[in-house]
């Protein structure tokens, strides 16, 4: 099964704790229970977030790498470079 975890999720797994929804999740990144799909958005967005002051003070630098390496290149990555957005006709102006 190929699956497209958000940012937010994948950032959070880095300062998630034990036997939380994300650590979860991460578990089962880690396990291989499923492909993770990401874009290289995706990627620099979560290079971006992991960055910042919030995740910085919590866990160390070659914590962070540890937990992208381990997290994100143990499982098959399918890199995508664009997506497809559906387009939906506009709401009535009576809404």
């Amino acid at each position: 099964m190929r699956v497209v975890i958000d940012t937010n999720v994948l950032a959070s797994g880095a300062v998630a704790p034990l036997g939380g929804a994300i650590a979860t999740i991460v578990e089962a990144l880690r396990s291989r229970v499923f492909d993770l799909v990401l874009s290289d958005h995706i990627l620099d967005e979560l290079t971006r977030t992991l960055a910042k002051s919030y995740f910085t003070r919590r866990v160390s630098p070659a914590g962070l790498n540890t937990y992208v390496r381990r997290s994100m290149a143990s499982p098959p990555i399918l890199r995508t470079t664009s997506c497809w957005l559906p387009r939906f006709p506009p709401a009535p102006s009576t809404w």
